[in-house]
């Protein structure tokens, strides 16, 4: 089976990383971390200061790296999608590299990272490279996957959503998939 899994937020905790620094950022800005998002050049100049550092030193969800080895381990073809981008990154710096030492770092295997797929984007990104079910922690991913009539397991481990097909931790997802 080729199983295609998102980045941030379903292997890893972005979003509390980013919230850890944007209090950070914002004390020494003196202002209230919410300014910054609203903010276009604030938003701009956080996220060119600390993206590297997110995605270098993110930590890993819970069994994540443990189901990813034993899924791969089972002969299933193992595809990170992400919405990773060079955008957030000074030119001299590819996203890919420091998204491969990540994975490195934590021993996941994988046999394709894909970057700067978001929605739809996403969705199509999954049927040209026919992935059999897709892992991702966006409501707009899963319903992008879905509405094309593939597989998608939603990851939520925050309870956000109600859906058939959440799952809200990485051994729920083993389960999925057996």
């Amino acid at each position: 089976m080729r199983i295609g899994v998102d980045l941030d937020n379903t292997i890893c905790k972005t979003s509390e990383m980013i919230n850890k620094l944007l209090e950070e950022y914002a004390k020494e800005k003196n202002i209230e971390s919410n300014n910054i998002i609203e903010n276009i050049e604030l938003k701009e100049e956080f996220f060119k200061k600390y993206t590297l550092k997110i995605f270098s030193e993110v930590e890993i969800k819970d069994n994540a790296s443990e189901v990813l080895k034993r899924l791969k381990e089972k002969g299933n073809e193992i595809y990170i999608i992400t919405a990773r981008s060079n955008y957030f990154i000074s030119t001299e710096i590819d996203v890919l590299e420091p998204t491969m030492n990540w994975l490195n770092k934590y021993g996941i295997v994988v046999d394709k990272v894909i970057t700067d797929s978001y929605g739809i984007d996403k969705a199509k990104t999954c049927l040209d490279n026919n992935i059999d079910i897709m892992i991702d922690d966006d409501m707009v991913n899963y319903q992008s996957i879905i509405n094309l009539g593939m597989k998608c397991i939603l990851f939520d481990d925050k309870n956000r959503y109600n859906v058939d097909n959440r799952v809200s931790s990485w051994l729920d997802i083993e389960g999925e998939l057996k």
